[in-house]
């Protein structure tokens, strides 16, 4: 990317009426300087960007000798960029700190310094900043400004997430709609800009495993299980909390671990091999371990147990004494309920949309920002103004001298015939609704006002319709049979159930 130069922009178009557009990007300003660049390395090597973070942190806390007034930023990897030299390091340095989040882990980290880069100045035009400026500098600046976020939020991506402040905002099945915000740097034409935008994404609650399992299952109080989850339950559970990471509450370290399964047997008869003080190995149950070990009676012997680490180790842990560790993003599908839930938590029109964007610029108070002040780096907190065009909408042609011009973004295409209307032979009428709540008559009804309707956009149903009822779990051999049934068939109504969790599947099945 080094010496890269962005090709000119074509002509600019000038059709439509002119408009003044607010945009959320803001306008960063930058003084000349260098840049010391710092490789930290932090052994062992196979944690995550947030133990990463949490070890920089404590790195400065312990050592602040070394850091005193320099206010170093980390990208969570391995990079530190620092405004001066670090006096205590030439060269490379070695220390120790204790994790975190388990102070009987002590790690090592190293840290070398690498070279002195320059941030340029960022007041130039767009082909001069395009001739100089080195992408090592917008990554630079992009680490400069993320830095405070990353620390104090859940970094996801390029955006940073916090947990709600109620409850509302459950999505159910253990999930919660989490809200944060999108920033990045970017060279634009006009100038350096920071794109700041609102986010919100699904996580899972933290909360007990026992009541992530009665979201899950949709148990709504545990005196109602009092027997061990069937086949199917365990499945649902397995499928949903494996990958997740858990902390254990029954020891004096709240330790974490990554959830590989669940335990096909309850606790009171899932056993592994225990090797005793006198060296013989017994076959011990999980719950008369957590008796004898820990003096712990468990409240629900009869559910199953949480499998973490490699298989042979054996190492398994009732539900009871794991919680769900805070900050885990849902990567799987959501169901249409909790899509649902999600888009009406997250709506905005553009104007409270604004208005949430300018509130998290005032929020981050970058100009107030200890890090961004150390590296010479300012915000301008109002948004960019720019020139827009409004193209006028196009209008849609109808059979005859009819037209449709747009008023308020809508075409009313009510009462006008097509241009080249479609000749419906056979159609069937689908019903997954129980005949017992849907009468024929009902479906007799829609047909008639559906032809009738059809009648006055020129599109013409000539017989009627067929009839049937299907059953919503066996939906892709109902519709093998209809094909099988009506080789020429060319229309499909699907009436539905309300708050049907397999909605998509028809849409595939009748494509």
């Amino acid at each position: 990317m080094e010496g890269f130069r962005c090709p000119n922009r074509p002509n600019f178009g000038s059709k439509g009426n002119a408009i003044i557009l607010r945009a959320n990007h803001f306008k960063i300003g930058v003084r000349k300087s260098f840049i010391q660049h710092y490789i930290i390395k932090i052994l062992p090597d196979i944690l995550s960007k947030r133990h990463r973070r949490n070890i920089f942190e404590k790195l400065l806390q312990v050592y602040s000798s070394i850091f005193a007034g320099q206010l170093p930023v980390f990208d969570g990897i391995e990079n530190i960029y620092s405004k001066d030299p670090l006096p205590m390091i030439k060269g490379k340095l070695e220390l120790e700190v204790l994790l975190p989040d388990d102070e009987r882990v002590k790690v090592k980290v190293l840290i070398q310094w690498i070279s002195q880069l320059s941030l340029p100045d960022f007041s130039g035009s767009a082909n001069e900043l395009n001739n100089k400026m080195p992408y090592s500098s917008i990554q630079v600046l992009d680490v400069i400004m993320r830095h405070s976020a990353s620390m104090r939020y859940t970094p996801i991506g390029r955006s940073f997430f916090q947990p709600p402040e109620n409850s509302n905002q459950s999505l159910g099945g253990g999930r919660q709609v989490w809200y944060g915000h999108f920033q990045n740097v970017q060279l634009s034409c006009w100038k350096n800009m920071l794109n700041m935008d609102v986010a919100a994404a699904a996580f899972y609650k933290a909360q007990s495993v026992e009541k992530f399992m009665m979201e899950v299952l949709g148990i709504t109080e545990m005196s109602h299980q009092t027997r061990p989850l069937c086949e199917g339950q365990r499945k649902k559970l397995c499928k949903e909390i494996t990958g997740l990471k858990v902390e254990v509450t029954h020891s004096g370290y709240k330790r974490k671990y990554k959830v590989t399964g669940v335990t096909s047997r309850p606790a009171r008869t899932q056993s592994f091999p225990l090797t005793l003080e006198t060296g013989q190995t017994v076959e011990c149950t999980v719950v008369k371990y957590f008796r004898e070990k820990y003096n712990i009676i468990l409240e629900f012997p009869y559910l199953p147990c949480l499998t973490v680490g490699k298989e042979e180790r054996h190492t398994y842990f009732p539900l009871e004494v794991c919680s769900i560790v805070k900050g885990q993003k849902c990567n799987k599908r959501l169901t249409d309920f909790q899509a649902s839930g999600m888009i009406n938590a997250t709506a905005l029109s553009a104007r409270d949309r604004e208005r949430e964007i300018n509130n998290l610029v005032l929020q981050a108070n970058f100009n107030e920002n200890p890090h961004l002040r150390k590296f010479d780096i300012s915000v301008n907190t109002e948004m960019t103004v720019v020139r827009g065009r409004v193209l006028s909408p196009p209008m849609i042609l109808y059979a005859g001298p009819n037209k449709a011009e747009p008023r308020l973004g809508v075409w009313d295409g009510r009462e006008k015939p097509f241009v080249k209307a479609v000749v419906i032979q056979t159609w069937v009428i689908a019903s997954f609704v129980p005949q017992e709540s849907l009468k024929g008559e009902m479906l007799e009804s829609f047909a008639l006002e559906l032809y009738r309707k059809s009648r006055s956009s020129g599109m013409h149903i000539k017989e009627p319709p067929s009839y049937r009822y299907a059953d919503n779990t066996q939906i892709e051999l109902f519709f093998k049979k209809l094909k099988s049934e009506f080789p020429e068939l060319q229309l499909v109504c699907v009436v539905l159930p309300p708050k049907n969790k397999i909605y998509c599947k028809y849409f595939v099945l009748g494509y």
